[in-house]
Formats: C-alpha cells, structure tokens, sequence
C-alpha cells in the first residue's frame, strides 16, 4: 500500500475514509484477481524479468507502486514499457528499474489520453 501522505494532509482525509477506501480497493484487487486469473496461480516473479507495461505514465504514482510489489518477489529485472510519459514521471521512476523504453517525451503534457485516437473505445 502507497499514500500519498502531502495529499493526505492537505486534503484533511480522516483516518475512516482512509480505512474505508482501503476496505473497497481490496475488495475490489480481489474481484479483478478472480476475472483476471480465474484459478490460476500468481505467476513466478523470482529471478525473472519482468516486462511492465502501460498505456502511459502520468505522474508515477500507480507505477511505482507497481514496481514495489514486483521488486519484494526479486525479479532479475523489471523494464517498464510506455508509449508517453512526461520527464518528471521518467526521472522519479528510472531509479527504480532496470530499463525503461518510452516511445514519446513530449515538451508539454496534461493528459495520456491526448496521445491516443480513441483512448475510451468501450465508451461509444
């Protein structure tokens, strides 16, 4: 689990809503986890590399804590796959991984969703 404790604090979230939020994101891991992998099992991590990939890297958050997960079942290597991420997101995350191949860097950036065509195609 990763908080943002700035954020936190600056939002005056209480240590219920904290709780509360947690309680509904497990639930929910758990539900993805079923559809996702059915009766399968977690697939070996240990001394692997791990391609991770994404549609894109906004601020970091979500990938880090991806990276941590995957980092305490000691891969060989984790390489992190994107096709946009700003340079702030890059320069917090490179020192976490191995490699990471990124396919546009742009000057500005507001959104990963401006970089794709039909970025909600579920959404007609």
């Amino acid at each position: 689990m990763t908080l943002n404790e700035d954020v936190i604090e600056w939002l005056n979230i209480s240590p219920q809503a904290i709780a509360q939020v947690l309680e509904q994101e497990r639930q929910e891991l758990a539900r993805r986890d079923r559809a996702y992998r059915g009766d399968r099992p977690a697939p070996l991590v240990c001394d692997r590399t791990i391609i991770l990939v994404d549609d894109g890297i906004a601020t970091g958050s979500t990938l880090t804590t991806a990276i941590k997960t995957l980092q305490a079942q000691k891969p060989q290597a984790i390489v992190v796959a994107v096709p946009v991420a700003p340079w702030s997101a890059l320069e917090k995350i490179k020192p976490t991984v191995d490699e990471i191949i990124c396919l546009i860097v742009p000057d500005s950036f507001r959104s990963i969703s401006l970089w794709y065509d039909d970025f909600f195609p579920n959404q007609r």
